[in-house]
């Protein structure tokens, strides 16, 4: 059984992690470790230190990964000077658990998780959902290799049960490294905007369970109704106006029981005073 949750992030994104981490421990309060990869050349940072005192309030133990003391492995020293969202990509050297559920910071979990943390992963090293672009249409586009396939479903990785003691095993850090590395113009190039989905895609394939996308449910598809994970993903951030205000409410609700209160109070202010704005 998975027991360990892995956020990512800079440390501006604490606020969203800590909704996150709110909507959690309303349904799994002491019976999940929380870990939370980041990089910065400062040791003094107010929103972290709230973060660690945050998640002991709420019952959780924290455990943070500061990328720049780990640069003697040289896949993890590659990996934190690429944008944020590879940073996941340092999980299986970093963190020495069997497994765990990575889960994206604009998230807010709605029931309980039981289901993902159970799972089974039958061989592969890891689950996750189908994105919008079922196909690898998109992902060819990138990256052409005869291995690959237009009937082939392209993974999502906004939440993700991942089997480290697998990955590790196979080395996966070292081939997400070699991956972007070699694909670099193809995954950074605007204007696909998650390469890390591009290099995930190519080192799984074949090796991925799907999810059932009821535990990354996006905004505005039929899967909202009975989600286990709400993804903001996209334009479709809480305080978005393609975010139905009822959301944009409940998740602000989380917001105000965290140290961040007044956390992009603008924005939200907006969402909800704004006529034109969709509900």
């Amino acid at each position: 059984m998975i027991k360990d949750i892995l956020y990512v992030g800079t440390l501006d994104q604490i606020p969203l992690i800590s909704v996150s981490l709110q909507s959690i421990s309303k349904r799994h309060n002491n019976e999940l470790n929380i870990h939370f990869i980041y990089y910065s050349q400062s040791c003094n940072s107010s929103f972290l230190k709230s973060l660690t005192y945050y998640s002991l309030r709420l019952g959780f133990n924290l455990t943070t990964y500061n990328l720049k003391d780990y640069f003697s492995n040289k896949s993890v020293l590659s990996i934190a000077h690429m944008p944020p969202h590879m940073w996941r990509l340092a999980a299986p050297v970093l963190i020495k658990s069997d497994s765990l559920l990575y889960i994206d910071s604009d998230t807010l979990v709605c029931n309980d998780l039981s289901g993902i943390l159970e799972i089974d992963f039958n061989g592969n090293s890891i689950c996750a959902r189908v994105d919008y672009a079922s196909k690898f249409e998109i992902f060819l586009s990138y990256v052409v290799g005869d291995k690959y396939s237009s009937n082939d479903p392209y993974l999502n990785s906004g939440v993700i049960a991942w089997d480290l003691k697998s990955s590790r095993e196979a080395r996966d850090t070292e081939a997400f490294v070699a991956t972007a590395l070699s694909n670099w113009e193809e995954c950074f190039r605007p204007p696909y905007p998650q390469p890390d989905q591009i290099v995930l895609n190519l080192v799984f394939h074949k090796r991925w369970l799907k999810m059932n996308p009821t535990y990354n449910a996006f905004i505005r598809e039929p899967e909202m109704v009975g989600a286990h994970i709400l993804h903001f993903l996209g334009s479709t951030k809480p305080w978005s106006p393609r975010t139905p205000v009822k959301l944009t409410f409940q998740y602000w609700l989380y917001l105000l029981r965290t140290p961040y209160k007044l956390w992009n109070f603008s924005a939200f202010l907006k969402r909800f005073t704004n006529p034109e704005l969709a509900p």
